[in-house]
């Protein structure tokens, strides 16, 4: 039967994003599972807090074009000045140009926001400071309108371009360096997840402006507004894991680097602090994900790290690499190489996954031993969904489920983009993700969620989601705009997407699933998909069905376990 059943549409008028539950229509005979008829919006004073949060969200990746512009330093999120500069520059250890040479060093931010939807970041005047001496040229979307040393203010009416920053004079004894690009305005003190434009908005003595307290006020307050719904916090991306090529501690990324941006694989994205930063200010359990070269140095450094800084209420999870049963990733070739070398099996998969699996162990004890226990701690062991033979061998391998806490995995439905290619119509997208004769429609998604219920309960260990939701991505494409890239994004943004995400929700905690850390953060929607459950931080759950479905399931259904 159709979702949108005409005798089931018909009860609530379309104006109010009206996100039904139609499992009567569905022809549902599970009279246990809770339903609100509406999915209404929540107001900021409803979702304030994660206490009872069943959900997490992986945070989205440093990079000039995120929509999830995290930081009031919108520099941080700029590309490495070296991905951009004449040949023969030279660069300090942390990234800024020392001398030029004869060249000069360019890097871009803020690119294409606008593909994002209207109000990304704030518009108006930009104050950028930086230390030491030369000169500094501005192109795109920032017009100078003033400037003295150390100090220039930039207008940005727009989002569609780029903002362009060039070095083209510098002091080698006293060279540019420390630059910062501060957005227009700052927060009241008594209010962090809300943007003030002026001291207008805000109580007399309140307003703290980011111009002259960005050291203290690291985060972007609409990004923490998003954020602060969500018990876990998955720095897959934002510490640059796939394909990371880290293997020592000396390969960090600091905190006082020029850039934060993940485009070079030796660094690891975001600096530690800022991870446990960021998860201290919202209270949430942080999850690392740890580089598939990293050494036992690494490894223990980084625990250390977290052991000292996370707030001592707050859990870490902690996993090995990212997807390593993947081979669309480099960690992937890497445990297949070291099982094979290690004689781990006969078959080169379970090889594979024998040797992801004895690696987990280590580093799970590794953690363990900085934490002087498991109190703190999630051990986490991800497998591919469909693949219980494969989440079977993780497990058992050398007794692996008795120092495993969650076997993770990403429920996706929707992933394989053939049956999409010949519709011409949202409405037959819906019918796709809706019939059991595809393997991955959300019927047989929730299949295969059960199957991982009984398998988790044979072992003992939680069955947890590391990424979830719709996989509406065709990779062969090669234009954003090009069929059935269109439509998909239309099925993104449809209120019959926000029904699919509460059913699928509900089938996850049915199956005994608990913690499900959705994927991902705010983010712009391309020919690699759509994934970001809001296209920018400003939407409203009215205009997010995916993000409004989360937010009601997070209401309706407070931590079950």
């Amino acid at each position: 039967m159709s979702f949108f059943h005409s005798k089931c549409f018909m009860r609530f008028p379309v104006f109010l994003i009206t996100l039904v539950l139609l499992f009567a229509c569905r022809g549902s005979d599970d009279s246990s599972v809770n339903t609100p008829e509406v999915l209404q919006y929540l107001s900021p004073s409803e979702v304030v807090g994660n206490t009872t949060s069943p959900i997490g969200t992986n945070v989205a990746v440093i990079r000039d074009w995120t929509t999830s512009q995290p930081f009031v330093d919108v520099f941080k999120t700029a590309r490495p000045f070296t991905v951009h500069s004449s040949e023969g520059v030279n660069y300090d250890e942390n990234g800024w140009p020392t001398r030029l040479n004869g060249g000069q060093a360019e890097t871009y931010l803020l690119t294409e926001l606008n593909r994002g939807g209207d109000n990304v970041i704030p518009l108006g005047l930009y104050t950028v400071l930086y230390d030491g001496k030369g000169k500094i040229n501005y192109g795109g979307l920032g017009k100078l309108v003033g400037s003295k040393p150390g100090h220039d203010v930039l207008y940005i009416s727009d989002l569609n371009g780029t903002l362009n920053i060039t070095i083209t004079e510098t002091d080698p004894t006293d060279y540019i360096r420390n630059i910062r690009v501060l957005m227009p305005g700052g927060i009241c003190l008594s209010d962090r997840f809300h943007h003030a434009a002026s001291e207008d908005d805000c109580p007399d003595g309140d307003y703290r402006s980011y111009e002259e307290y960005h050291e203290e006020i690291l985060f972007n307050p609409d990004y923490l507004r998003y954020m602060q719904s969500f018990k876990v916090l998955r720095f897959m991306d934002f510490m640059n894991t796939n394909d990371s090529s880290i293997t020592e501690w000396s390969d960090i990324t600091s905190f006082s680097g020029a850039t934060w941006s993940g485009y070079e694989a030796d660094k690891g994205g975001a600096p530690i602090e800022v991870m446990v930063k960021l998860a201290n200010q919202l209270n949430a359990d942080a999850w690392f994900c740890m580089p598939h070269k990293a050494n036992d140095e690494y490894i223990r450094n980084f625990a250390d790290s977290v052991k000292e800084h996370l707030k001592p209420e707050l859990k870490a999870y902690v996993e090995y690499s990212n997807e390593v049963w993947n081979s669309i990733f480099t960690q992937s070739d890497y445990a297949d190489e070291q099982g094979k070398f290690r004689n781990l099996d006969g078959d080169s998969y379970k090889a594979q996954m024998k040797y992801y699996s004895r690696r987990s162990v280590q580093i799970f004890n590794i953690w363990e031993n900085s934490f002087g226990g498991r109190e703190r701690l999630v051990r986490v062991m991800s497998t591919h969904a469909p693949n219980i033979d494969a989440s079977e061998t993780v497990l058992d391998f050398e007794e692996a489920y008795k120092k495993t806490d969650a076997l993770a995995v990403a429920p996706y439905f929707g992933g394989d983009p053939e049956p999409f290619r010949s519709v011409s119509s949202v409405n037959e997208i819906f019918k796709i993700l809706n019939s059991r004769r595809y393997p991955e429609s959300l019927p047989n998604i929730e299949k295969n969620i059960a199957e991982l219920g009984k398998l988790t309960k044979k072992y003992n260990v939680d069955l947890i989601a590391y990424e979830g939701g719709q996989h509406l991505a065709d990779w062969d494409t090669s234009e954003d705009e090009q069929h059935p890239n269109p439509l998909f994004y239309r099925a993104n943004r449809d209120p019959r997407m926000g029904i699919l995400y509460y059913q699928y929700l509900q089938s996850w905690r049915k199956a005994g699933g608990k913690l499900f850390v959705h994927y991902t953060s705010p983010r712009m929607w391309t020919k690699v998909g759509s994934w970001g459950v809001m296209e920018n931080l400003n939407q409203t759950p009215a205009e997010a069905p995916k993000y409004n479905a989360i937010l009601t399931f997070i209401r309706e259904n407070p931590r079950w376990w």
